[in-house]
């Protein structure tokens, strides 16, 4: 993508960031800017130069009330693709779309009937500290993704991918009466108050992350492109977790947007 068109992109993407924090904080839903966006944030004061996308988080019970309340009351002009609706049961977490606008990968075009500019919205979920417990947590996991995306893993080793491919043979319909009734094995740990730690579950990549927990409990409000948003007050501690020295810039061959979209249209 040339940089006039990811300027572009990225400003849509703030007036969208900027919709989603009003709708937030006239809710009392508690957010955070997350991943590449809260380190854009912190780094940059706004975009990772090279970043196309907007990622916010918050936990699962804020996340459930954000799509309950979006369905209800939320802004004309903006789709919610979201995990609480059957037409999305291979997502696992949510994206606010803007009405008549593109910007979908290959991969996207074939999975989404609404493709808009979006901002992703991620859930994340407590982890027990027991140790057994947690073994059969992550074994659930694996399994749920598996379910829930509906495509094999494809990094790590062979014979999870193979394993995979075995277990994605069975029918949908089946395939997805066992993904729920592991989401609900894993969802319960959310009511824990002590001995559990915190990740995110949307993709295999997040199974190497754990966050203490308390760690996101508290949020501030930081400028992002010159607007007032929310992040993490722990975010040093966050951001060193997820990209270590995160102030260092990648080499420049690694500096390229994360996405190579097949349709983008800005609805001009």
């Amino acid at each position: 993508m040339d940089n006039e068109r990811l300027k572009k992109l990225q400003k849509i993407e703030t007036e969208m960031l900027v919709v989603v924090d009003k709708f937030c904080r006239d809710n009392n839903i508690k957010y955070s800017l997350y991943a590449g966006t809260a380190l854009g944030a912190v780094r940059h004061g706004g975009f990772i130069p090279w970043d196309d996308d907007i990622d916010i988080c918050m936990e699962r019970s804020e996340y459930d009330r954000f799509l309950k309340l979006w369905r209800e009351k939320g802004p004309e002009g903006y789709f919610l693709q979201g995990t609480d609706i059957p037409d999305y049961e291979h997502i696992s977490f949510s994206k606010v779309r803007k009405e008549n606008t593109l910007f979908g990968t290959e991969h996207d075009v074939k999975l989404f009937k609404h493709n808009g500019i979006f901002v992703d919205v991620f859930p994340y979920d407590k982890v027990p500290k027991d140790k057994k417990l947690r073994k059969k947590y992550f074994r659930d996991v694996k399994l749920w993704m598996i379910y829930t995306r509906g495509y094999p893993y494809k990094k790590g080793s062979k014979f999870l991918e193979l394993i995979s491919r075995v277990l994605l043979l069975i029918p949908r319909k089946k395939q997805l009466q066992i993904r729920n009734k592991l989401q609900a094995r894993i969802f319960k740990y959310n009511m824990l108050d002590k001995d559990y730690d915190l990740m995110f579950l949307a993709c295999p990549a997040d199974l190497k992350i754990v966050y203490p927990e308390k760690i996101f409990d508290e949020v501030i409000d930081v400028s992002f492109e010159q607007k007032t948003v929310s992040l993490h007050k722990n975010y040093d501690e966050i951001l060193k977790i997820k990209f270590g020295d995160y102030m260092q810039l990648p080499p420049p061959e690694e500096r390229v947007c994360r996405h190579e979209p097949v349709v983008l249209d800005f609805g001009e």
